[in-house]
């Protein structure tokens, strides 16, 4: 069997947060300024306060931090490639173009249905997101941030299961299988297991 190396990179410590935290919603300590919305996320910080803050709160106190501003697209987080490109592997994840920016999507979002334009692209897309399905527009492995974090903990579970050692899921499993699994180290191709079948071997 062939096996292909895989890259792999240490996951940064806030990226659970940020891919579980919810934006845009109005800011307890500045309820009656204009621009109160909490779109922003320091890599710096942990623990309270919340991790999401306002335009506000940044000045207060994240002034000397990494901080990342969230945006919209669709009603769905996205975030410029320019602000997390140098502290985070997001090879393999669609990006797309918006106000002239490069961005990608923090979490996986429902394909789009119906007999709609945005429908009729994705019936005809040869490529989709390993883990949700999604069809994309070039050929990368994932629609999502969240959706490459998802794989990486596929690939964990993989490893255990080969070792044989006792598995504890702390994460919520996606609503589709990945189409291939893989851990940090070494790609198995298709190796799910199914009725009927024997377990590969590994030689």
């Amino acid at each position: 069997m062939m096996l292909r190396r895989v890259a792999s990179a240490p996951e940064p410590d806030w990226l659970e947060a940020l891919l579980a935290t919810r934006f845009f919603l109005a800011c307890a300590a500045h309820p009656a300024s204009p621009r109160n919305e909490c779109n922003m996320f320091c890599l710096d910080c942990r623990g309270a306060p919340p991790p999401a803050f306002c335009y506000y709160c940044r000045g207060h106190r994240h002034s000397s931090h990494r901080v990342i501003q969230i945006r919209r697209s669709s009603y769905h987080d996205v975030v410029r490639v320019s602000e997390v490109e140098d502290v985070l592997d997001i090879s393999g994840v669609q990006t797309y173009v918006i106000n002239s920016a490069r961005v990608l999507f923090l979490n996986e979002r429902p394909q789009p249905r119906g007999a709609g334009a945005a429908a009729g692209k994705a019936a005809a897309s040869p490529y989709n997101c390993e883990i949700c399905g999604r069809a994309l527009l070039d050929p990368f492995r994932f629609c999502s941030l969240g959706c490459k974090v998802l794989l990486c903990f596929f690939s964990f579970f993989v490893f255990l299961s080969f070792l044989r050692l006792p598995i504890v899921c702390l994460l919520r499993p996606p609503t589709h299988p990945p189409s291939r699994i893989i851990h940090p180290f070494i790609e198995f191709p298709d190796i799910m297991p199914r009725k009927n079948t024997k377990r590969l071997r590994l030689s």
